[in-house]
This record gives structure tokens, C-alpha cells and sequence, in this order.
């Protein structure tokens, strides 16, 4: 009979009172037993803190709560994997729930029979209340190194994926950004050649909402100015990647600029616009080319950002884009 392996969720908390229950009782029914759950209280100042000690109290072999002596949901989730002692790392926010009591167990066989390094699966965005008819979307996909778009479209969320220790413990959450943590931290992993596998099947319910329940809510606006910054940090990336050739890799990040960049015009936020225009045209991308839909929207949104904006939003109705 093989042995089963550790599993180690590491959850960071911030004012999740209201939420964090039922969180962590999607993770106490889990039929796969061999498991810790590793909270981390980011400086919260509601109830939560005392829901904790509550389900430490209850399950006192199973949660371990630490209190975050910096600041921000990645250094909870650091914090976390550095108390860890699982053979898999499986992340979870405090308002996000598994899917049902058989996850863990179908990640981690999944993980064992395609040899991967990560897996994820669908996961399903609902409008805060997890009902069926407050389904928003539903998103996952095939990750490949031979398809590079494929990243950018199908990156799982934080609560989505699982991942072996070995190979992901090298890396750490970036500290410093406040939005598209997991993009970076999984940006790094898939330009340093681990695998990926999707299994098509829901891995977690996603929480989406306003509130201040998310460590890493922001407004629309300042979405684009924390994007300026993450996409800073991916091509300080690309100089370190185990990708051979990067042509198609540097080609899609400028894609996504160029969609940034446009999109940066619906919200009225002209730095973080012409920030975009900066970063398309540093040295590092400048000898790679954009898809020719792309390079035509870029063009014209030098000339007219209004006329790029609704050209875009044409394209985008077509699928072209």
C-alpha cells in the first residue's frame, strides 16, 4: 500500500469573521486525514482571532495559529511555509472554500499519477454567497510550456492549486506586491520549468466581494498602478528563467501590456497608461514583437487612446483578441 504524504493548508486570515468558519470547515471534512492547517493572523482586529483559538482548542493535533510579525498575505502564506512540514503545500484564502470533502484527496492522487509539480483544476467564482445562482464564472485550463498564452489565460488562483514542497518551497511569495501574488509566485515557478497538470474537475469555491475581507483588495484604479509593478518584477524575471528561448514568452507579456495599457484608458488612469508604454518599450521587450492585432492596437493608441479603447472592446466582442 503506498504511503500517504503530509498535506500542510496554509491560510492567511485578516478580518475574516465573517467568513473564515466556513473556510475551515470545508477543510476539517476532508476525507484525505493527513493533513495540517497552518493559519496565520494578519494584525486582524474583529472576532477572528478568537474563531481561531476556538478551532485550535477543538482540533489542537491538526491547526496551528501564528500571529504574522510583518505585514500582508504573502508574508502570512512565507510565515506558513516555513512552519510547514508537509510533502505538498496546499494555499487557501479565508473567505474561499474546497470544493467538497474529496478534494484533497483527488489533488493529491492527481499529483502522484501525472508526476507533477503543481496541480489545479476549475474553479468556480461565485458573487459572495455560495449559491448557484450566484455563479459569476467558471475558469481553468491546460498549462503548457510549449503554448505560453496558455499561462497567462489558465493561471490558477491562490485557492485553485496545490503543489509539491521540493519544488516549490525554493520559492516565496513576493513580499511586496499587493495584488497578483499568485501570478507572480506561479510565473516564477512555470519560467523555472515546473510542471503543471489540470484536472477538469472543481478544485474550490472562490469568493468574490468588495469588502475588506481579502487581504489584497483594491479599487479598479489602483488595480492598474500595482499591475504597473508586477509586470516590473516579471521581466526582472526573464533574465533568470530555464525557458531556452523566451521569444514567445517576452511576445505574450507584451500582448498583455498592450491590453493593460488600453484598459488603463476605461478608468481614466493616464500614469498608469503611459507607465504601460514605458515597460513595452524597455529594452527587454524591444526587439520582440507583439501579435500583429496587438502592435495595430498599441499604434493607434499612441495616436487616440478613445479610438484604441473602443477598438479593443470591438475585438474583444469578436474574440479576436
Amino acid at each position: 500500500m503506498e504511503k500517504k504524504l503530509q498535506v500542510s493548508i496554509i491560510i492567511p486570515c485578516y478580518n475574516s469573521e465573517k467568513y473564515v468558519t466556513e473556510t475551515l470547515d470545508s477543510v476539517i471534512e476532508q476525507t484525505y486525514e493527513i493533513w495540517e492547517c497552518i493559519i496565520v493572523d494578519d494584525h486582524s482586529t474583529d472576532n477572528t482571532w478568537r474563531i481561531l483559538e476556538d478551532y485550535q482548542y477543538k482540533y489542537p493535533d491538526k491547526i496551528f495559529l501564528y500571529k504574522n510579525p510583518r505585514k500582508g498575505a504573502c508574508a502570512a502564506r512565507n510565515i506558513g511555509m516555513e512552519k510547514s512540514k508537509g510533502e505538498y503545500l496546499k494555499f487557501l484564502d479565508s473567505d474561499d472554500i474546497l470544493f467538497d470533502k474529496n478534494i484533497i484527496k483527488k489533488q493529491i492522487e492527481f499529483l502522484q499519477k501525472t508526476q507533477a509539480d503543481i496541480a489545479h483544476g476549475i474553479e468556480i467564482h461565485y458573487n459572495n454567497v455560495f449559491e448557484i445562482n450566484n455563479i459569476i464564472k467558471k475558469r481553468g485550463g491546460i498549462i503548457s510550456l510549449k503554448k505560453v498564452n496558455s499561462f497567462f489565460k489558465n493561471f490558477p488562483i491562490t485557492s485553485n492549486f496545490i503543489a509539491s514542497r521540493k519544488k516549490f518551497f525554493p520559492l516565496e511569495w513576493d513580499e511586496s506586491l499587493s495584488s497578483g501574488q499568485e501570478f507572480d509566485i506561479l510565473f516564477r515557478a512555470y519560467t523555472n520549468g515546473l510542471k503543471f497538470s489540470f484536472q477538469k474537475t472543481p478544485y474550490c469555491k472562490i469568493r468574490a466581494h468588495g469588502g475588506i475581507y481579502r487581504i489584497s483588495n483594491m479599487d479598479k484604479f489602483n488595480f492598474f498602478n500595482n499591475t504597473v509593478f508586477l509586470y516590473k518584477k516579471l521581466i526582472s524575471h526573464l533574465n533568470c528563467d530555464k525557458i531556452e528561448d523566451n521569444t514567445d514568452l517576452k511576445k505574450e507579456i507584451k500582448n498583455q501590456l498592450i491590453i493593460h495599457r488600453i484598459n488603463a484608458i476605461r478608468f481614466s488612469n493616464i500614469t498608469a497608461f503611459e507607465d504601460f508604454g514605458k515597460i513595452i518599450n524597455t529594452p527587454s521587450l524591444a526587439q520582440s514583437h507583439a501579435s500583429l492585432t496587438y502592435c495595430i492596437l498599441y499604434k493607434i493608441s499612441i495616436v487616440n487612446k478613445n479610438v484604441s479603447l473602443l477598438l479593443y472592446k470591438i475585438l474583444n466582442r469578436l474574440r479576436l483578441t
